[in-house]
């Protein structure tokens, strides 16, 4: 049974008709207040599945799990708050592993301005940080359901670093080495992807983004997500795609499809957005003032599905990458 399928048996036990908020649906639930409207969003990170402990400290695993976690309030244009943490650990597990998630775990606090506030421990097989986070929006909440046809399609960053980053540790390289800092950056992006906490925010509050998603899940994926959830089909412009230098640098030395790797490879948490074509300058200025490279790769258009254009083609992309119950 696909990932989907399990939420939507799920979903259909515990709701009637109507009132369904985890299908289809975005990565975070909104609740209104009298000052603004929270937004509730959590995620599992298990060691084994979600972490390789030959490559992640554990106090790597717990910034990444926050970082995770917090990159859906982000996709949805709001300021994370704080965070609660219920934690799995094995009966015998050694003090100086449970010294090094609370240091991984004040590290991601620091960085992002966030609290634990509540949480809970229980014994597992392996670590297990399962972490719900809290935002707040004082304005428009961003949703993959609000793409408008002929809205342009964004990505920020580039696309890549993580997938280089994977293999490479999957591959034994020591991050103590000359040979690991030469691939710094996607290393960093891969163990500690710092979620896009200013960019959301501002692409929210500035009424800049119609519609965001992060890309946590694979750029085929995310992009049949809006496609589906708004109804409307979007066209990506294969030679517009920002791939980073590392990916072209490791498929010359792996000879690998760099295409593939940017549809159907996952775990960059950018922020992927559209917004009216009339917001191009406003995009412009943005990515100076944050330094980040933010990069229109589509369009949105009347009907359904997601297309490649390029090369004289038009090929569809389907939502193809990581699943946790198999395809």
């Amino acid at each position: 049974m696909k990932e989907d399928e399990i939420i939507r048996l799920v979903a259909s036990r515990l709701y009637g008709e109507g009132e369904n908020p985890l299908y289809p649906g975005d990565d975070s639930f909104v609740v209104d207040l009298k000052e603004g409207r929270y937004v509730i969003t959590c995620d599992q990170y298990i060691e084994g599945v979600h972490f390789g402990g030959d490559y992640f400290t554990y106090q790597e695993m717990a910034v990444r799990a926050v970082y995770a976690t917090v990159s859906d309030i982000c996709a949805m244009g709001a300021k994370p708050q704080f965070y609660m943490l219920c934690l799995g650990l094995p009966p015998n597990v050694d003090m100086d592993v449970v010294e090094q998630i609370a240091e991984g775990l004040y590290r991601a606090q620091e960085a992002l301005n966030i609290k634990c506030i509540a949480g809970d421990t229980t014994s597992s097989k392996s670590v297990n940080l399962s972490v719900f986070c809290f935002g707040i929006s004082e304005g428009r909440v961003l949703q993959r359901s609000r793409v408008n046809v002929n809205d342009d399609i964004y990505i920020s960053g580039e696309i890549g670093l993580s997938y280089v980053g994977l293999e490479l540790l999957k591959g034994g390289l020591n991050r103590k080495s000359a040979e690991a800092e030469r691939w710094g950056r996607a290393i960093e992006r891969h163990i500690t992807p710092l979620p896009r906490v200013e960019l959301g925010l501002s692409l929210a509050e500035r009424g800049i983004a119609n519609a965001c998603i992060d890309t946590s899940d694979s750029l085929s994926i995310c992009l049949n997500h809006l496609s589906a959830s708004s109804g409307v089909g979007i066209e990506i412009d294969r030679d517009t795609l920002p791939i980073s230098s590392e990916l072209i640098r490791f498929s010359e030395m792996k000879d690998f499809d760099i295409l593939e790797v940017a549809l159907y490879a996952g775990e960059d948490y950018e922020l992927l957005f559209t917004t009216s074509n009339s917001k191009s300058e406003e995009i412009d200025n943005l990515s100076r003032k944050l330094g980040i490279r933010l990069t229109r790769v589509g369009r949105a258009f009347e009907g359904e599905g997601v297309y490649l254009i390029g090369m004289g083609e038009r090929l569809k992309i389907e939502a193809k990458g990581f699943s946790h119950f198999g395809r």
